[in-house]
């Protein structure tokens, strides 16, 4: 080895978009274990700022490894890939010959491996054995670097920013959150929930220690958001154009006064678990900012520069749309709230809202009785086979996923990604990050979907490791 490895000891931030790395005659390389991404600037030609005239052996170029190992033992194979960002072959030789690797055990000094990784593709692979002779209860960092300047060089790289993905649910709690916790539990993964009042105190009525049991894994580890208490009994329209919910036959709750409803419920719920809660907003454990989100209507009011009130046309059918929750935002932003919306859906079916439509319009409905004005007869966890008689369509298996994995996959990265040649492509509201919209109850197990050898618990978890494959990191709401 004609030089000595350098590892890069400053901490890489996604706001940071350029550092400079020095090296003297000889190698030059980073940590690959903390599998940070760069991308090079003037594609990957790096000046030497020291002795202009001093001419490069090979460019020097950053890679990063791909491993996805947390611990290893005694007597396995591990594979580690080495990714180049450039494919531009180099004078003397494609850059993926110049890759060499080396390992570190403790804090003993840097060594070269004595077999190199051999060229896939454009990958270049290195598989280890791990021996006790060598590795027995040793920390092993493994690194990936390139040959070699003839010269001191200044290196000045761009750094990748890592793409953001915000999980959120709706509805809850109700059938499907357990099934959801669990998944994000197995992946290692945070969201955030906007719970719903209604469904959370019929939920609390059948089983309450069931309830409190999910509402503490929520608080506990994930975020809490205000969905409103009676998700409008889902008649968006006059929600929002009819001074709220109907609570009897000449009176409605405001839109204000319903969120604000739910924020008592769910609060009061949280005290059971922690008696020692004293937050002005309904929010999790760890939760400083409060999150709302309007049911029925993409609003968002973050601050003055994300504010976008967004129309319903959920009445009749030929009813123009109008900007009809801009007062509402306001007053639920004045009250602390910060009001967001989605950039793109795992879209469903909506059987359950219809049918409970269909119900309210069709009976005589008493609006002073909460399981009249929001029917909750449908057992979720059956097959729950019903029929609208309006519009004479069968639901089995109601309120389920009608869109593929790999569909929302590509509107996920469709929307993080934002290019200015594409001024009318879909666009997140911030560049790199993307809030995704689903339902709890979308996912909830049955044995009817076990047996046609599926569940949609399986596809979530899917979602979430190609997703972590593709680089994105998870947040909660208050990390946007």
């Amino acid at each position: 080895m004609a030089g000595k490895i350098l590892k890069i000891a400053k901490t890489i931030t996604e706001t940071a978009e350029r550092m400079t790395f020095n090296a003297n005659n000889g190698d030059i390389s980073f940590n690959a274990a903390k599998n940070v991404n760069y991308s090079a600037k003037k594609d990957l030609v790096y000046n030497s700022y020291v002795a202009p005239e001093a001419e490069q052996t090979e460019d020097l170029t950053v890679t990063k490894v791909v491993c996805d190992y947390k611990e290893v033992e005694i007597g396995k194979t591990y594979t580690f890939k080495a990714v180049q960002f450039s494919r531009k072959p180099k004078k003397g030789g494609h850059e993926l010959k110049q890759v060499k690797w080396a390992y570190q055990l403790d804090d003993e000094g840097i060594k070269d491996f004595p077999n190199q990784g051999r060229i896939i593709g454009n990958t270049v692979v290195k598989q280890v054995t791990i021996s006790d002779e060598v590795w027995d209860n040793k920390k092993v960092k493994i690194y990936a670097y390139i040959q070699k300047a003839t010269d001191s060089v200044s290196v000045v790289c761009e750094v990748k920013k890592m793409k953001k993905i915000y999980l959120t649910f709706d509805d809850g709690i109700q059938p499907g959150t357990e099934e959801v916790l669990k998944v994000l539990k197995e992946t290692d993964v945070k969201a955030t929930f906007f719970l719903t009042g209604i469904h959370t105190k019929f939920s609390y009525e059948k089983n309450p220690e069931r309830t409190l049991r999910v509402l503490k894994s929520i608080y506990e580890n994930h975020e809490i958001a205000n969905h409103s208490y009676s998700h409008a009994n889902y008649f968006y329209s006059s929600y929002y154009r009819s001074g709220g919910v109907k609570i009897s036959k000449d009176s409605r709750r405001t839109v204000l006064e319903d969120f604000c409803l739910n924020e008592e419920i769910i609060t009061n719920y949280i005290k059971q678990i922690d008696n020692s809660y004293s937050k002005s907003h309904m929010m999790a454990k760890n939760q400083e900012k409060p999150f709302a989100r309007f049911p029925g209507t993409n609003t968002w009011y973050l601050n003055e520069s994300i504010k976008e009130i967004k129309s319903t046309s959920r009445g009749r059918k030929f009813e123009i749309a109008i900007k009809d929750s801009k007062e509402e935002a306001d007053e639920l932003y004045n009250k602390g709230y910060k009001i967001v919306g989605w950039d793109t859906e795992w879209h469903m079916d909506f059987g359950l809202a219809l049918k409970a439509q269909e119900d309210i319009v069709i009976n005589d409905t008493d609006f002073t009785k909460e399981h009249e004005a929001h029917p909750d007869d449908v057992d979720l966890y059956s097959s729950n086979t019903f029929l609208l008689k309006k519009e004479k369509i069968k639901y089995n298996e109601t309120d389920r996923l009608n869109e593929s994995l790999e569909t929302v996959k590509e509107n996920i990265l469709d929307f993080a990604y934002h290019s200015r040649f594409q001024p009318f492509d879909d666009k997140s509201k911030k560049e790199n990050k993307v809030i995704l919209l689903m339902h709890e109850r979308a996912f909830r197990y049955t044995e009817s979907y076990k047996s046609k050898g599926r569940t949609e618990m399986d596809k979530l978890k899917k979602l979430i490791e190609e997703l972590k494959e593709e680089n994105f990191q998870f947040e909660t709401l208050s990390n946007y």
